[in-house]
């Protein structure tokens, strides 16, 4: 049909501007081309546009593409899966950047969205430096902030992906990275950017990044200190939904595999906190078993014989009633060591 309307746009010579095609129409049809995995096609249409707008200015001025456009290009070839797609999403994506810097028309100025396709097709690809290009491509954007460009500072469509891909890296950076990209977002919130603050998501990928990384010396630190945030950001109302169960026993499961000495009284502490949230009403954070199973199975490792001989008992009265209701009517309370 698109082609169609265009044959019969020029049809023996006279123009029907009924049919004259226009931004719209090519976006529509790359978008349909870029769900059907056809990337060089929308490749093509895009060079179509960037020629008839260069050659036929008047007669094709509604056809001129805008970052809009380019985006959908890039979103095309990142989404592609052929191993070439992150190579020729960021080519384009170059291509956009120097059209912009040759024309300084803000309808060409590089997007928030741009950026995304490319950092997602890089932090996602099978070669091992992808990573490290995607996160090149995310500190270019607080660069191209600092110079005056707008709506690019990365939000969470656009870091959440590269935070995951950090948190489940194998790089002794991994978690580190994640969690400096956790924070930046927290900073640009903080700054009055509402639109770019981290998710509950971004805490718990940077959470379970930290947690399961047992060769890393003070994971288990790490991960409770995002644990503390998510908590705090919940008791400040922030618009962020407390920690779950699932994040406390991660934190817990660190801190058993831990050799520090402090693990069981982290441990001790942790749950203390949890049952009183869950008392506080703070949905889904009550402890299930198998984190007072984890506890007592440190406490049984422990070398701190007398005190485990009490505890355990009381842990495991605990964790037959699967709720918090005797620690909360007093019966099994108890100070942090």
């Amino acid at each position: 049909l698109f082609e169609r309307a265009h044959n019969n746009f020029d049809r023996n010579g006279r123009k029907d501007w009924k049919l004259a095609p226009t931004r719209v129409t090519y976006g529509l049809l790359m978008t349909i081309l870029s769900d059907c995995n056809i990337p060089q096609r929308t490749d093509e249409l895009l060079a179509e546009m960037e020629h008839l707008e260069q050659n036929n200015n008047q007669t094709y001025a509604r056809i001129a593409p805008d970052g809009g456009t380019y985006t959908l290009v890039i979103r095309a070839w990142a989404l592609s899966g052929l191993p070439e797609g992150p190579e020729l999403a960021e080519a384009c994506l170059r291509r956009l950047q120097k059209v912009y810097q040759e024309r300084n028309e803000r309808r060409l100025q590089p997007r928030r969205e741009s950026y995304g396709c490319v950092i997602h097709a890089w932090a996602g690809s099978r070669e091992s430096w992808g990573i490290y290009r995607a996160q090149r491509l995310y500190e270019e954007m607080f660069e191209l902030h600092a110079r005056g460009y707008e709506h690019i500072l990365p939000n969470p469509a656009v870091y959440d992906k590269l935070i995951w891909h950090w948190s489940l890296s194998k790089e002794a950076a991994g978690p580190a990275m994640a969690e400096t990209i956790l924070r930046r977002g927290a900073e640009s919130h903080r700054a009055g950017h509402t639109e770019v603050g981290p998710t509950v998501y971004s805490y718990v990928n940077v959470l379970n990044g930290w947690a399961n990384r047992e060769d890393l010396i003070g994971n288990a630190e790490h991960a409770e200190v995002i644990l503390n945030m998510m908590i705090d950001n919940a008791a400040e109302s922030k618009g962020q939904p407390p920690p779950k169960t699932n994040q406390f026993e991660s934190v817990m499961r660190a801190w058993s595999r831990s050799s520090n000495p402090r693990a069981i009284d982290r441990m001790e502490m942790l749950l203390k906190r949890q049952l009183k949230l869950s008392i506080a009403g703070m949905p889904r954070i009550n402890p299930n078993q198998r984190i007072f199973s984890l506890i007592i199975d440190t406490w049984k490792k422990s070398d701190r014989v007398n005190e485990a001989s009490k505890r355990i008992p009381e842990l495991e009265v605990l964790k037959a009633v699967k709720s918090c209701d005797l620690w909360k009517a007093g019966n099994s309370q108890r100070e942090t060591r």
